[in-house]
């Protein structure tokens, strides 16, 4: 049997394919890391806004900052929730876990005294030099989004 050789078209639509495939997977990789950017920017966003409630009590605050730091708190609150929900959008279950994490990382950074912060620099670079060693020995659980939940029984209820 003499071997069929594909027409002109049927290369290009091969070719097509491929190209299609290929961007397909560049967006995909170009969605994650503005997701992942955007995820870094409401939690330094939520972290300079807990830093602000902090400092409110303060006499310094009260005398050099307070109208400055009142207008930056409105602005990066806008942000900070347009940002939080633009992130929900895309992975409500996935945003949910990450910020209950790192408030608790944030609770337990505010309870440290100064003196403690060069053992967690030790401590983080110890995590840093091999992350891999951390993820196989620890384990990290994430709680399943309850709405999702509700919404599946309600389905399933009728």
């Amino acid at each position: 049997m003499a071997k069929r050789i594909p027409t002109h078209f049927e290369v290009q639509a091969k070719r097509d394919a491929i190209d299609k495939e290929k961007r397909e997977q560049a967006r995909a990789k170009a969605l994650d890391v503005i997701y992942d950017k955007s995820l870094k920017m409401f939690f330094h966003s939520a972290l300079a806004l807990e830093a602000h409630d902090n400092l409110i009590p303060t006499l310094t605050y009260r005398r050099q900052f307070k109208r400055d730091g009142e207008r930056f708190v409105k602005e990066l609150t806008r942000i900070t929730e347009s940002k939080y929900q633009d992130l929900v959008e895309q992975d409500a279950e996935f945003t949910y876990n990450m910020t209950e994490k790192v408030e608790g990382v944030v609770n337990k950074l505010s309870s440290l005294r100064i003196e403690d912060y060069p053992m967690l620099d030790k401590v983080l670079d110890a995590y840093l030099a091999d992350k891999e060693f951390w993820k196989d020995n620890l384990i990290i659980e994430f709680k399943r989004n309850r709405d999702k939940e509700l919404i599946a029984k309600q389905e399933v209820n009728g």
